[in-house]
């Protein structure tokens, strides 16, 4: 067994026996980080998500489609999570510009949720079988 697969058992499994909800509790640890390392991809709810695991922190890329009367919307949503928490620090606007946490907080505070919930789904996806090579 590679040292990243034994890592990855051990924070997977001290997650289950703590009760966390969802969160990997390793990711917010840098030297952990830095062990699982690398892009994951899958599907959350039907959608197609790319996870980053970096050493600085942890990034979700999705394609958001937004049906209209004649077209579709098509958004590329990044979101940033500096400390790996499930709490996203990061994410564009409805016009695109890239916003922190607080602005959502003060101007639309059911999308942190959303976001948020987002974000622990992606983090999900932190597996071995999910990591591109």
């Amino acid at each position: 067994m590679k040292l990243k697969d034994i890592l990855y058992a051990s924070v997977l499994s001290a997650t289950i026996f703590s009760g966390c909800r969802g969160i990997l509790p390793g990711l917010q640890n840098p030297e952990v980080r830095a062990e699982l390392e690398g892009t994951y991809k899958g599907k959350v709810d039907g959608i197609d998500i790319t996870y980053i695991v970096d050493k600085e922190g942890c990034m979700l890329q999705f394609y958001l489609i937004k049906p209209f009367q004649g077209g579709v919307e098509i958004k590329n949503m990044v979101l940033t999570d500096m400390g790996c928490d499930n709490h996203f620090d990061y994410a564009p606007d409805r016009y695109g510009f890239v916003r922190d946490r607080k602005f959502f907080q003060e101007n639309s505070p059911e999308k942190v949720e959303r976001l948020d919930w987002v974000s622990k789904k992606a983090q999900s996806l932190v597996k071995p079988e999910n990591k591109v090579k």
